[in-house]
C-alpha cells in the first residue's frame, strides 16, 4: 500500500507544479511489483484458508462423536462400494499427477465447440 500512496503523492505534486500527467518507467515497475505482491498474498491466503478448512473437516470426521445414533447402525462398505471409491481416488490422483495431459484432452474436445459459438 505504501508504494501506491507514494505514487499518488508524487503525481499530485507534479500536477500542482503544472507538470501534467507524466509517468516514468519506474512508477510502472513499482505498480507492477505492488500488484504482483498483492496477488501473491491473496494466493497464499487462499492456500492457508483451504488447508485449515480441510484439516478442520478431517478432524471433525475422525475425532467428533457421532451426533445421529442411526449412523452407528450402518455396516461397512461392500466390495462394490469400495471398488467405486478406489476408482475415484485413482482418477483424482491421476488428474493431480498429470494435469497437462488432462488439459490437452479437455482442450481438444472443447476448442472445436468454442470455435463454433461466436458464429451462431
Amino acid at each position: 500500500e505504501h508504494v501506491s500512496i507514494a505514487i499518488i503523492r508524487q503525481r499530485s505534486r507534479r500536477q500542482s507544479r503544472g507538470l501534467g500527467e507524466t509517468s516514468t518507467t519506474g512508477e510502472h515497475v513499482l505498480i507492477a511489483i505492488h500488484f504482483q505482491r498483492s496477488r501473491t498474498v491473496i494466493a497464499i491466503t487462499s492456500i492457508v484458508v483451504t488447508a485449515v478448512y480441510i484439516l478442520r473437516t478431517v478432524g471433525f470426521i475422525l475425532f467428533e462423536k457421532v451426533k445421529n445414533p442411526h449412523f452407528e447402525e450402518l455396516t461397512d462398505a461392500t466390495w462394490d462400494e469400495r471398488f467405486a471409491v478406489c476408482c475415484l481416488i485413482f482418477c483424482v490422483a491421476g488428474l493431480g499427477s498429470f494435469p497437462i495431459w488432462a488439459s490437452h484432452v479437455i482442450s481438444d474436445a472443447v476448442v472445436p465447440i468454442l470455435s463454433v459459438i461466436p458464429t451462431l
